[in-house]
């Protein structure tokens, strides 16, 4: 029976992922190499990961067609980790972003008018003839809880998933040390 040991599976893991020169030797990355190509949003420890996991979490629940972009940003004036930040927001996808936007809803409401929402949220139908006309009114009617909602919740992911990268890499740090000097 195979023993199961992290650093192999951080191993493979490793060996799958396209190195920073392949990823800056490509065509339509290299011309952002002199901003991005910089041994400081490429290096990994413990702050830079929590920073970065955290980044990623937040910027996951914005609108979709810039989390990825505002978390490369984020990330760019932290200092961080830039493939960490990217690669977090991928926690939200088609089948988790109703669920999230709806928990972010509720939050939304009860914060602004500390009571429970009372109407149903009802995303207009796509083949209605007045649709943007619809999604106004939707918008009007709900986005502000929303508005609301998201950053509160992206904030709590964000400190959720720093604290728990944070303790996860000192545990294992610590971990180490001791399995080392058990072995010695």
């Amino acid at each position: 029976m195979a023993s199961f040991k992290l650093s192999d599976v951080l191993q493979r893991w490793r060996q799958k992922m396209p190195t920073q020169e392949a990823i800056f030797a490509s065509r339509w990355l290299k011309p952002l190499a002199p901003w991005f190509d910089k041994p400081e949003f490429w290096h990994l420890n413990r702050r830079k990961a929590a920073s970065s996991v955290a980044i990623g979490l937040f910027c996951g629940l914005l609108p979709a067609p810039t989390q990825m972009i505002s978390a490369l940003l984020a990330a760019y004036a932290r200092r961080t980790n830039l493939p960490l930040a990217v690669l977090t927001t991928l926690y939200t996808n088609p089948f988790t972003f109703f669920p999230l936007y709806y928990v972010a809803y509720h939050i939304g409401h009860w914060l602004l008018y500390q009571q429970q929402p009372d109407t149903a949220l009802i995303f207009p139908d796509w083949h209605s003839t007045h649709y943007w006309q619809d999604v106004w009114l939707w918008l009007l009617q709900f986005g502000k809880p929303l508005l609301v909602g998201v950053p509160i919740l992206g904030a709590i992911f964000a400190l959720i998933g720093y604290t728990v990268v944070w303790w996860s890499w000192r545990w294992y740090t610590l971990w180490k040390q001791r399995t080392r000097a058990h072995l010695s």
